[in-house]
């Protein structure tokens, strides 16, 4: 019986996300005129990111917003931050590095509140260092917010094309292999925020004060704006992560940060992991054990084919042995994440340990 209700949710959660998606009403557009800043928090140099910080040149717009390119230290301005600039500049965007320092936690989240700080009520967008723009569309991000409505921010859900290592693999397996998928996730929880690529509304999020204390800092946005009365909204598009190779236990680190802070700020979505995620180990295993391998093979297929799905959704090929690799790697580094979730409230992000909290 476990076996049947869990194969039937495999079939209704990705069925009424995506119808979900599809049936979606236009977002509505506003037509005022303030200010777009894009913000590219740093912590650093890697590999590709001057090619990836300058892409916001390749974006879709109708007039070109400013561009900041921040960190919190001064010694952590490189060469490829200052060439990314000034292709920018030579663009024709009035771009530049700029040191937003922060005593906060969260250095990312601290150069975002120190940018909202000098920019009054503008809209500001954050894109992750790892994150391609080319032919992503901002003006889509940005209009909805441009009205008098009830919306206090946009975002776009991330998907990494590319897999450089086997943890880069399991990664995608993960974001766009299994329910995982924030493709699907988009389509079931109004409320989320997936901080990779966001639209804000400072004047409606209250300057972002204080974002620095929280691990977190997606998920706190929106419960501020939901406590302000403003709801936010996925746009139809997607947000192309390309990050520099990673080791498993790269991977099993920022996975277990989000588990984290799911665990701290949204304990009521903890079970739904081993419940609903991560049950395809537990749920063949029962029904081998039982003398049931009709059930497995139910389990199985059921596993399979939301990997299908997933991938769909995030626009990626969809070969015969994906599926099953989604399967193996997505649900092994989940495992392994969610475990680490459970023995430890710290996380290292960027070199620093920090703890999740509310």
């Amino acid at each position: 019986m476990l076996v049947w209700l869990w194969a039937l949710a495999c079939a209704v959660v990705p069925a009424v996300a995506l119808r979900r998606r599809r049936r979606a009403r236009p977002l509505p557009h506003g037509a005022d005129a303030r200010p777009v800043v894009v913000a590219r928090p740093c912590a650093g140099d890697e590999d590709g990111l001057e090619v990836r910080l300058a892409s916001v040149a390749a974006a879709r717009y109708r007039e070109r917003p400013a561009v900041r390119i921040t960190v919190a230290r001064a010694a952590d301005v490189s060469a490829s931050m200052e060439l990314a600039a000034w292709r920018l500049r030579a663009a024709g965007f009035d771009a530049r590095v700029e040191v937003v320092p922060t005593e906060g936690a969260n250095r990312k989240a601290g150069q975002l509140e120190g940018l909202a700080a000098a920019w009054g009520d503008a809209i500001l967008v954050n894109a992750d260092a790892d994150v391609d723009l080319t032919d992503f569309d901002l003006d889509a991000l940005v209009d909805p917010l441009r009205g008098d409505g009830g919306l206090g921010a946009t975002w776009a859900p991330p998907v990494e094309p590319e897999a450089w290592s086997l943890a880069d693999r399991a990664s995608q397996a993960v974001l766009a292999g299994s329910l995982h998928a924030f493709p699907l996730l988009a389509g079931l929880d109004p409320a989320g925020l997936v901080g990779k690529v966001f639209a804000v509304r400072l004047d409606r999020a209250a300057g972002l004060a204080g974002l620095a204390a929280h691990v977190g800092e997606d998920m706190e946005l929106a419960r501020r704006l939901r406590a302000a009365g403003f709801a936010t909204a996925v746009v139809p598009q997607l947000a192309v992560a390309r990050p520099p190779p990673r080791r498993w236990s790269q991977a099993v680190e920022r996975y277990g940060r989000w588990i984290a802070v799911i665990r701290r700020q949204r304990p009521a979505l903890l079970p739904s992991y081993p419940l609903l995620f991560l049950a395809t180990a537990p749920l063949v295993s029962l029904a081998l054990a039982a003398g049931a391998p009709g059930a497995a093979a139910v389990a199985l297929t059921a596993r399979l084919a939301v990997a299908g799905a997933a991938r769909r959704a995030a626009g990626l090929r969809v070969r015969p042995w994906d599926p099953p690799l989604d399967a193996v790697l997505g649900d092994a580094l989940l495992w392994r994440a969610f475990a680490r979730a459970l023995a430890t409230r710290r996380v290292t992000w960027r070199g620093r340990v920090l703890e999740a909290r509310v």
